[in-house]
């Protein structure tokens, strides 16, 4: 039994309505979409929404000092929290730019010699 498997591929996905479950979009399938990519812009360039953003930046435990004497596993759990609000905040941004899906790999590797 293989714990790898291929993923399906992503397919353009066409919202009737923006209102979703949240288990029912991935980005992949949102970036996709012009209608949402349009309305996560709109919300990205509101005000009010950069400054809630501001808020969350700076409540994040990168702002938060560690002890000297933080044990190692401490350690790792501040350094998680961070990678989630970081993780967080690529998330957001991903949500504003479409996907480009329609440009071909191109080969840049030199052919095997002989």
């Amino acid at each position: 039994m293989s714990l790898f498997h291929k993923t399906k591929p992503v397919s353009k996905f066409e919202p009737h309505k923006f209102l979703r479950r949240p288990n029912e979009i991935s980005l992949a399938q949102w970036r996709t979409s012009p209608d949402l990519i349009n309305a996560a812009n709109r919300l990205w360039r509101d005000d009010t929404f950069q400054m809630m953003l501001e808020v969350t930046r700076l409540e994040s435990p990168a702002n938060l000092p560690l002890s000297d004497t933080s044990t190692t596993d401490e350690r790792a759990a501040h350094q998680a929290k961070i990678q989630g609000y970081n993780l967080f905040y690529a998330i957001l941004h991903a949500l504003t730019v479409p996907a480009n899906l329609s440009e071909p790999l191109v080969e840049t590797f030199e052919p095997e010699q002989p």
